[in-house]
């Protein structure tokens, strides 16, 4: 029944689903799913909340249905986005957007009720409020701590900070396509970028608190090695623009993106320009509100670019997937054709040997390191901020939070 809502409502997370061809009920424990096609990236699917399961009774009451009509008849969105009705170790009770959610302790959770019993989630829009709630009491946990905050964590002997390595990255984008990229289909005046870019230089501006790796697959992946990380090297990067045809400066370059809340985005891109124009390039920089950014990016009009990605599970088809098509995702807008960039993540698609698919994960890297469509700028940490009492915290890279495992 929950699966085949999902698909049938036709929403933003269906996708999650798309995989499944019919599934079929073969005990009170048991499921047997079928596939449209042999993925090794199902089982990380599966684990994602938008997979999980509903009780069908209590959502057909409330007017749910997992009809193919669905996406017209279903009326269960309004109730459930106020409570909950999963089986998992928490009830959803109260919901107020941009203010807060409430969770209390599920008394049927199999494996018995959780230690606390009611959790709150609070949004707090400004960073030194959070920190400041949690050390009068009035807060437990801050989930995702400004780094220039750190510091006075760390001072504080009632409060431990937890350091974890998202798989969030921010990258630049730079089109190989004649038409879109003008001086950036030269794979030299690409190259020369990636050389230039001050990395550890970035890092400082995060204070340490991140990291970067060889190419769009972030660290923590199956076969990405640290190690083939490039560093930043400007005779080599001058060298290449020469190679281009720039031997008395240029190219000149636009560097598109969305202003998003908070200077970040705008800092880095101010470094980039700086960096670029070290080497010898002539930046522009354009920033972009965010709906106008998105809508340029989609519609293939912006042969260089700032981004950022979040994964939905865990499993590297998150990045192979979107950044090696030409048919889909960031390569489809940056108009990134290339044929052994899709080969190998048509095989981490679809290779079970996990030897192999490690493997065709580097050799992805490799060729993406050489053909440069992407730089991976920065993977960011997370910090998170507990009152000392708090025990039972793990950290998750796609930011699940396990608030069973809690106590206090």
């Amino acid at each position: 029944f929950s699966w085949m809502r999902l698909i049938n409502l036709k929403g933003n997370p269906a996708f999650y689903a798309d995989l499944v061809e019919s599934v079929e009920v073969v005990d009170e424990l048991t499921l047997k799913v079928t596939l449209n096609e042999a993925s090794p990236a199902f089982l990380g699917v599966i684990a994602t909340p938008a997979m999980s399961v509903l009780d069908s009774k209590v959502v057909k009451e409330q007017g749910g249905t997992d009809a193919e009509d669905a996406d017209q008849t279903d009326k269960a969105k309004e109730w459930l986005d106020q409570r909950s009705a999963g089986c998992g170790p928490y009830i959803q009770t109260a919901w107020t957007p941009k203010a807060e959610i409430v969770l209390e302790a599920n008394p049927d959770y199999w494996r018995g009720a959780p230690s606390i019993s009611k959790i709150i989630i609070k949004h707090v829009a400004d960073a030194s409020t959070q920190l400041q709630m949690l050390q009068r009491g009035d807060a437990d946990i801050v989930h995702t701590l400004d780094t220039d905050l750190a510091d006075q964590v760390e001072a504080d002997a009632n409060l431990e900070l937890v350091i974890g390595q998202t798989l969030n990255m921010n990258y630049l984008a730079m089109s190989p396509d004649a038409e879109l990229g003008g001086p950036l289909a030269d794979k030299n005046v690409r190259q020369a970028v990636s050389y230039a870019v001050d990395y550890e230089g970035i890092m400082a501006l995060l204070n340490g608190y991140a990291d970067w790796a060889p190419s769009i697959i972030p660290l923590g992946v199956m076969g990405v090695d640290p190690a083939m990380k490039r560093t930043r090297d400007l005779d080599k990067a001058r060298e290449l623009l020469a190679a281009a045809g720039y031997e008395a400066g240029g190219p000149e370059l636009d560097l598109s993106y969305g202003a998003a809340p908070g200077a970040l985005r705008e800092t880095v891109a101010a470094k980039l320009k700086s960096d670029l124009e070290e080497a010898g390039m002539v930046v522009n920089l354009h920033p972009l509100e965010m709906s106008v950014y998105l809508s340029e990016m989609r519609a293939q009009k912006l042969p260089m670019a700032l981004g950022g990605w979040t994964p939905d599970y865990l499993d590297p088809t998150m990045w192979s997937d979107y950044y090696s098509y030409p048919d889909r995702g960031i390569a489809f807008r940056i108009k990134y054709d290339s044929a052994n960039a899709a080969a190998w993540a048509q095989t981490i698609a679809t290779e079970f040997d996990l030897q192999k698919r490690t493997e065709a994960v580097r050799s992805l890297v490799e060729v993406l390191m050489d053909e440069v469509p992407f730089i991976m700028l920065y993977q960011s940490q997370q910090l998170t901020v507990l009152s000392n009492d708090v025990k039972g915290f793990a950290y998750h890279p796609v930011h699940f939070a396990n608030f069973s495992e809690l106590s206090q």
